[in-house]
């Protein structure tokens, strides 16, 4: 019940900071920037479904959430490297 309502408040959060964090970036077109909040909660609840039908088909808890956990490192450092060092990276990676 913890890791639900701390997964809801990391999303509220992020939502909520999306279109500020997005103009400072350089985007200015509010339709995009709408897009891109859309396409966030979209992710969220297709993750969702694929996730939560792969987990009650495998029953593989553990091995998913470290999966997730980990691809999510990942994708974090990558961008923490490049917020902090000033790199250039692909629209496509961002």
């Amino acid at each position: 019940l913890c890791g639900f309502v701390a997964s809801i408040g990391v999303t509220n959060i992020i939502s909520t900071f999306t279109d500020s964090s997005l103009r400072r970036a350089g985007f200015l077109d509010p339709t995009g920037i709408e897009l891109s909040g859309a396409a966030f909660q979209l992710a969220i609840v297709l993750g969702g479904i694929f996730v939560g039908g792969y987990v009650d088909r495998t029953k593989r808890f553990k091995r998913t959430t470290m999966l997730c956990l980990n691809i999510s490192g990942v994708l974090l450092t990558v961008l923490s490297l490049a917020f902090g060092n000033d790199l250039a990276l692909p629209p496509w990676l961002v």
